[in-house]
């Protein structure tokens, strides 16, 4: 099936993961109509890519069951829900695919490098240059991270390697 919607939609997720990674980055919160698009969107992709009902229904257990362990997370403290709520609809695009482990590995990875570099600038950086700095504030005070840059990072690098998205660039290469 030839699909000329497939194209725009599968540029949903990259966009809702920079939407997502600005709003973190300046206000540490990731609205949900980024991830109610994402979930909403993602039935018209999964079809308009032609995607098996078998193929659907492990993209859905990827969602729930990072949504699982975001929960598990959350409860914790150690994430936000906004983030949750990001890994879990962005990974029902993934699907149960080496891409998600990928993607998931990066997300590990990339928050890992945004901790240390908050937490350097907090430990070296005096009173003085917070008052003048264009950083947002929360990068010298608090105990929260903006995990959305990590999450939305890590999604960009990966999506190519998506079922969607390669659908998308075959059809729009014409295969």
């Amino acid at each position: 099936m030839e699909s000329k919607l497939i194209f725009p939609l599968a540029f949903v997720l990259p966009f809702c993961l920079i939407v997502a990674s600005l709003s973190d980055s300046y206000n540490m919160t990731i609205p949900n109509i980024v991830s109610v698009t994402l979930l909403g969107v993602f039935p018209f992709a999964a079809y308009q890519s032609n995607l098996s009902s078998q193929a659907v229904i492990f993209h859905i257990t990827a969602g729930l069951l990072i949504l699982s362990v975001g929960f598990s997370l959350y409860v914790t403290s150690q994430v936000g829900a906004g983030d949750v709520k990001l890994l879990s609809t962005s990974a029902l695009w993934f699907g149960l695919t080496p891409s998600l482990l990928e993607y998931i590995v990066l997300v590990s990875v990339f928050g890992a490098v945004l901790v240390l570099l908050i937490f350097l600038v907090r430990l070296l950086y005096s009173n003085n240059i917070v008052a003048n700095s264009l950083l947002p504030n929360y990068v010298f005070r608090g105990k929260k991270v903006p995990y959305g840059i990590a999450i939305g990072l890590a999604g960009l690098l990966t999506y190519p390697n998506t079922e969607i998205m390669r659908f998308a660039i075959s059809q729009m290469a014409g295969q």
